[in-house]
């Protein structure tokens, strides 16, 4: 009997490589294609599993069945004041969403470069990236799933229609200057770097803590996949044929 707990290793590049081929292959432009291949392939590489290739296969069967749009016209909508909607247009939630949260501002959330936010930027990144990928267009039915392959079934009604997320930014020099915002927030980085870990610990998490060590860790011995993960993408490589390698 196969162990359903087996695993395998692959590179980050090797599955984001395989995922953009697969949305190329219902037509998705190269460039959305790798972009949710990408979101994709961080989420495996930060150790959020059941976000990343293990939900490859949902979006293979809902394309196949022509639920999700392979080339969306994304456009707003609706817009007052500091409020936009936008019309995702059944498309990908993996490129729909970076799209929205373009349009929100995400770019000036304190997302700048690691020397300017005090090394904060693992952080925000691991942030970002579960709440992109939490994004799955018409197949989102819960915002939580095990970390093995998701092989949900469709349902027979339309889906898609009326799911909304929403994406937030928020300007920091509106509520506090700029230097004084990152001076509290690396005072406070310090305080718990420097806090004395209680009998049986490892000292206090600061937020993106475990996904930064997962990356580090993944990023040179390589990404493990449980079996029925590995036998999803499989499948999808033998109805596509695009070539995946199991060594």
């Amino acid at each position: 009997m196969a162990n359903d707990q087996q695993s395998y290793l692959f590179s980050s590049a090797y599955l984001k490589d395989f995922s953009a081929k697969v949305f190329m292959h219902f037509g998705v432009p190269a460039g959305d294609a790798k972009q949710a291949a990408d979101v994709l392939a961080k989420s495996d590489l930060r150790g959020i599993d059941s976000h990343g290739v293990a939900r490859l296969h949902t979006y293979f069967d809902m394309l196949e069945l022509g639920r999700i749009n392979p080339k969306p016209k994304i456009k707003v909508v609706r817009e007052k004041f500091s409020v936009v909607t936008v019309d995702g247009d059944n498309g990908l939630g993996l490129v729909v969403g970076p799209r929205a949260n373009e349009i929100a501002g995400g770019a000036q959330l304190p997302l700048g470069s690691e020397a300017e936010m005090g090394g904060h930027k693992g952080y925000a990144l691991a942030a970002m990236v579960d709440i992109l990928t939490a994004v799955l267009s018409g197949a989102n039915w819960g915002p939580f799933a095990p970390p093995f392959a998701l092989r949900q079934e469709i349902p027979t009604r339309s889906v898609g229609k009326g799911i909304g997320h929403f994406f937030g930014a928020m300007q920091i020099d509106g509520f506090i200057e700029k230097d004084e915002f990152k001076k509290q927030i690396d005072e406070w980085r310090r305080v718990l770097r420097n806090t004395k870990p209680a009998a049986g610990t490892s000292g206090p998490l600061i937020p993106g803590d475990p996904e930064r060590e997962a990356e580090a860790i993944r990023s040179k011995v390589g990404i493990p996949l449980l079996k029925p993960v590995v036998d999803d993408l499989l499948d999808i490589s033998k109805k596509t044929g695009i070539p995946f390698e199991v060594s």
